[in-house]
C-alpha cells in the first residue's frame, strides 16, 4: 500500500506516511481505514509525511483530497492537518491546498520542517483543552 498510518489516541494525532507514489484512490482507501479504525476520534489532528515519496502531488490529487475532506467532514471534524512536503514542487502544491481549504473545517498547513509541523499539529490538542477546561 502507498500509505501507512498510526493513530496515537493519547496525542490525538493520526500519523500518515506516504511510502510510495500515490493515486487518489490510495488516499481514499487509507482514509476510509482510518475513519473506521476504533482508535480514531473525530477532531484528531493529522500529520501527513510526504517526504519518503519524494514526488510532488498533482492538482488532481489535491482536488481529490479536498473533495474527500469535504465529503467526510462530519467524521473528521475540525482539526489541524500538517503536511510535510516532499520537495519544493510538493510544497507549492501544498500551499495551493492550504488556500483552497481556507473556508473548510480542516486547517491545512504545509511545512518543510518536521519539528515545526509536529509542534503546529500538537498545539491543536492544547487549544482544545483550553477551550473545554
Amino acid at each position: 500500500m502507498a500509505f501507512e498510518y498510526q493513530i496515537v489516541p493519547g496525542e490525538g494525532i493520526v500519523y500518515l506516511v506516504v511510502a510510495a507514489p500515490t493515486r487518489i484512490e490510495d488516499f481514499r482507501t487509507i482514509m476510509d481505514l482510518i475513519l473506521d479504525d476504533p482508535a480514531f476520534r473525530t477532531g484528531f489532528g493529522f500529520f501527513f509525511d510526504r517526504k519518503p515519496t519524494a514526488e510532488a502531488r498533482s492538482i488532481d490529487f489535491v482536488r481529490g483530497v479536498l473533495s474527500y475532506l469535504d465529503a467526510h467532514w462530519a467524521q473528521i471534524g475540525r482539526c489541524r492537518w500538517a503536511v510535510l512536503a516532499a520537495n519544493l514542487a510538493d510544497y507549492g502544491m501544498g500551499r495551493l491546498q492550504e488556500i483552497r481549504s481556507e473556508d473548510g473545517p480542516v486547517d491545512i498547513r504545509v511545512f518543510t520542517d518536521r519539528d515545526e509541523a509536529l509542534r503546529w499539529v500538537r498545539r491543536q490538542d492544547q487549544d482544545q483543552k483550553r477551550q473545554t477546561g
